[in-house]
């Protein structure tokens, strides 16, 4: 009986459905069949449904594949590579479907961008490499998505949009913003604010009397317009200001002018 047995179980590990029993690829590994008990098949894009010599019946199980798409069998991961509705792909068997994945950094002459680079298992390259510069060498700036070199000393950029530096010599009614950007002011309605460095309304400004100029001569240069502009005010209102505007009088040597006139 004991030898019937062994017998018996060697007929069966010998018999034509295990002997063949095997996972297998297709031509171009364009499929995938396992024919282990009951066939499965994988087929990666559009294709003929015979696979390594085998026939897709209605009674198998069938899963119809994709690029990107994955499966997992005898221990082996596979991903389908450039299969589509129209097109027959391939399968690459690995466990990370990309094989590159990088940021780089990219010489555009007088400057440097960097891009996300992946490169799939399949060949394919993912990621649009940069055309506009992150970094500029040195010796130039980052203006408009270009690397150009700055304006200097009495030149400036011709406006917010030109990376082109023209002559803009400041006077009454034009001068360099903080951003090396030439403004020109409206003649009629504007005048040119050195400190601001902008444009600004001639209506917005306190109108200076001659004879305020005049008491003001004294001050240092950077105080002559704040003292100008305080004795252009009528005299209550000039008064009543005196000890907010102490430290420029003393600056200026009229802190007299203002004791003369509490006594009067």
């Amino acid at each position: 009986m004991k030898k019937l047995l062994i017998s018996l179980s060697l007929i069966t590990a010998l018999s034509p459905s295990n002997l063949h029993a095997k996972f297998r690829a297709g031509d171009n590994n364009r499929c995938w069949i396992d024919d282990n008990k009951r066939n499965e098949f994988w087929y990666c894009g559009s294709q003929d449904e015979n696979c390594a010599g085998y026939k897709l019946k209605s009674s198998h199980d069938r899963h119809w594949q994709y690029h990107g798409d994955t499966f997992t069998n005898a221990d082996k991961t596979f991903y389908c590579c450039n299969g589509t509705l129209d097109a027959t792909g391939f399968y690459v068997e690995t466990n990370n479907f990309w094989a590159e994945d990088t940021i780089v950094t990219k010489d555009l002459g007088i400057g440097t961008c960097n891009w996300h680079k992946r490169v799939d298992v399949c060949g394919n390259v993912v990621g649009t490499e940069c055309t506009t510069p992150d970094n500029c060498n040195s010796g130039y700036i980052l203006r408009n998505n270009a690397c150009v070199a700055p304006c200097q000393g009495d030149e400036a950029f011709e406006s917010r949009v030109s990376n082109t530096c023209i002559e803009c010599k400041t006077t009454n009614y034009q001068g360099i913003d903080k951003d090396r950007i030439c403004q020109r002011c409206n003649s009629a309605t504007e005048f040119w604010d050195k400190r601001a460095e902008k444009c600004i309304k001639k209506d917005s400004l306190t109108k200076l009397s001659n004879q305020a100029m005049k008491k003001c001569f004294g001050c240092p240069q950077v105080l002559f317009k704040q003292c100008a502009m305080i004795f252009s005010k009528p005299e209550s209102e000039r008064l009543k200001d005196t000890e907010s505007h102490k430290d420029l009088l003393d600056d200026c040597h009229l802190n007299s002018f203002y004791d003369d006139n509490r006594d009067a």
